[in-house]
Formats: structure tokens, C-alpha cells, sequence
């Protein structure tokens, strides 16, 4: 069921926003769940093409004037999605509203989980909490390691209250559930920045048939960017990464993909098509991929950018839009 969800949330990330709690959580097991139901979410989706696109797209709308007037730096994610988070108020009413015509819990968790990740991206713990408080049970366990993971992979801090649910998971939840809340409450995911980036899993290589290590790269700027091309937030960084890698390459800039595709052939034209010429590391798995598996990679887009002696300059939002240009013109541009 997670994987359900975690594409569902990665799909969703920019085209929807909200809801509050119920008074009661709904206390479910993943059995309890139509595993149709959670696919086609028929009337979730349509309120999400409908209503929801055209809410979030005024919501951007509405940013213009301050953008224009230099108050807010749409290439500066760190920043901007902030300011576009607590803007997002009249969309969450509408999602409170639409969620109480919703009969079946499937459809409820699905959209629970649409404005996760939205909510997540623009750094509203709070809003992230509430969510989380609509659910108990192993349904509820998987929301808030998800609520958990997305913030803190986003640069976000989840709320004492979500970090307590997720250490009480760590404790007593499912084996599988026990092992991703010791990961998220672990010091380097929760805050990587100038600790040192673990080791490659030994013996992988990238699609140029060079090994994948950290002494590949020793001594360079090196970018690590957890990526699919069916993702469409990692498919609107490409631009960035193009143009990033092509402007400080010759300075010491280095990038190494590791890409969720199941299809070379996708991923090969894809690659082509938009000039990606920085190594990829590719092995058919999906959200198994076993470099994602080894780091605890559950959603993407996920970046890390390491220094020369492998340790993490920056994460998350902040390497995200214009984030990782100013931070390379910063530290090379001068070169």
C-alpha cells in the first residue's frame, strides 16, 4: 500500500493543497483497504482536476505583484515556498469541505496524503500534523512516517508532535514500519548538512560502467540526485540541472543520478533527448532500486549536494528552482 501512496504523493506534489482532522481518528489496517478504491480514487481525482489546479494555480497568481516587486525570489525555494504555504488557507478550507462528502476512507487517505505532499514542499508542519491526526492504526503508522519523511526531505522540521508519533512507531510498530522510524529519528537523514555522505553500497556501477563511489568524485562539487523520469517534480529540475551543470562542470561540478525507472529505454532517451551527459546509475528497480534502498529513499525528487571531502553542503528545498545555482556561483563561481 505505501508504494500506492508514495507515487500518488509524488505525482501530486504541485497540483494540490488541505485538510484538517477528524474528531476521531479512523483506526484501520492495511487489509481494511480496496486496493482498487486506492488506485482509482474517481472522485478525489476529478475534485483534484476540477477544483483544486485551478485554486493552487490563482494561489501562484497571486504572488506575482511581490514577485515583481522583489519581496519574494521565485528561484530561491527556500523562500519562496514558505510564502506560498501560508497562502494556501482558502485551498485547505475547500479541501476540509469536500473531505466531509467523502463516504469511503479510501478516498479520505488519498486525499489525505495529495495535500501531504504539497503541504510538505511548502514547509507547513503544522498542517502536516493535523493531517497525520486523521488516522491511527497501521494506516495510520505509514501516514506519519510518510508526513515525517516528506518534511524532513523537503528541509522542513516535523512538529515535537509528529516527531513523538514516529518515535512511539519506532518502538512498536511493524517490523518494516519499526525500521523507517529509526531511519527518520537517525541524525543524518534528519539533518545531513556537514555530516558525511555514507558510502556507495559496494560493487554498483553507473551506465558508463564506472564504478559508483565517493572517490569517483573526491575533491569535486558533487551533486547526488535521486530521480525518475515518470516523476514530474524531478522532471521539472532537469532545466536546472542542465543549466547548473553546464555553467560550472569545467569549475568542479560533478552530478551522479540515480534513477527509479524500470525502462533503460525510457530513461536512456530521456537522458539523450535533454542532454543529462553527468553518470546514472540505473537498475530496473523502481522504488526498490537499491541505492535508494541503502539511503531510505522514499520519495523524489531527493538531492544532496557533498563537498570535496564528501560531507553534505545542502538538502532538500533549498537545492530545488534557482537553490542549487546560487549556491555553486557561491562556492565556484569565482574559479
Amino acid at each position: 500500500m505505501r508504494a500506492v501512496l508514495l507515487t500518488l504523493l509524488t505525482v501530486s506534489l504541485l497540483l494540490t493543497p488541505a485538510l484538517p482532522g477528524l474528531a476521531t481518528p479512523e483506526n484501520l489496517a492495511k487489509a481494511d483497504l480496496d486496493e482498487q478504491e486506492m488506485q482509482e480514487p474517481k472522485p478525489v481525482i476529478e475534485f483534484r482536476d476540477s477544483v483544486m489546479r485551478k485554486m493552487v494555480g490563482e494561489v501562484r497568481q497571486s504572488m506575482d505583484p511581490d514577485i515583481q516587486a522583489g519581496k519574494v525570489d521565485p528561484k530561491d525555494p527556500a523562500s519562496f515556498r514558505p510564502e506560498l504555504g501560508k497562502r494556501l488557507a482558502p485551498v485547505k478550507a475547500k479541501c476540509e469541505e469536500f473531505r466531509q462528502t467523502l463516504q469511503k476512507p479510501e478516498h479520505r487517505l488519498v486525499l489525505d496524503f495529495m495535500q501531504l505532499g504539497l503541504y510538505a514542499e511548502t514547509g507547513q508542519a503544522d498542517w502536516v500534523e493535523a493531517l497525520a491526526a486523521n488516522w491511527a492504526g497501521e494506516v495510520g503508522d505509514d501516514f506519519v512516517l510518510s508526513g515525517a519523511e516528506a518534511l524532513i526531505q523537503n528541509g522542513a522540521e516535523p512538529t515535537p508532535a509528529l516527531l513523538a508519533r514516529v518515535e512511539e512507531i519506532s518502538k512498536k510498530g511493524s517490523e518494516e514500519a519499526m525500521a523507517t522510524a529509526k531511519r527518520l529519528l537517525d541524525p543524518f537523514f534528519r539533518n545531513p548538512v556537514g555530516l558525511p555522505f555514507p558510502a556507495f553500497p559496494a560493487g554498483q556501477t553507473t551506465l558508463d560502467t564506472q564504478p559508483l563511489t565517493l572517490d569517483r568524485f573526491k575533491g569535486k562539487t558533487l551533486l547526488v540526485d535521486f530521480w525518475a523520469t515518470w516523476c514530474p517534480p524531478c522532471k521539472a529540475e532537469v532545466p536546472n540541472l542542465v543549466a547548473a551543470y553546464q555553467a560550472f562542470h569545467d569549475k568542479g561540478f560533478e552530478i551522479v543520478g540515480i534513477s527509479f525507472d524500470q525502462d533503460k529505454a525510457d530513461l536512456d532517451a530521456y537522458v539523450k533527448e535533454n542532454k543529462m551527459t553527468w553518470p546514472q546509475y540505473f537498475d530496473g528497480k523502481g522504488w526498490e532500486n537499491e541505492i535508494g534502498a541503502a539511503y531510505g529513499i522514499k520519495s523524489i525528487p531527493a538531492m544532496y549536494l557533498l563537498d570535496g571531502d564528501g560531507k553534505v553542503l545542502a538538502t532538500g528545498n533549498g537545492l530545488r528552482g534557482g537553490g542549487l545555482e546560487k549556491i555553486l556561483q557561491e562556492r565556484l563561481g569565482k574559479k
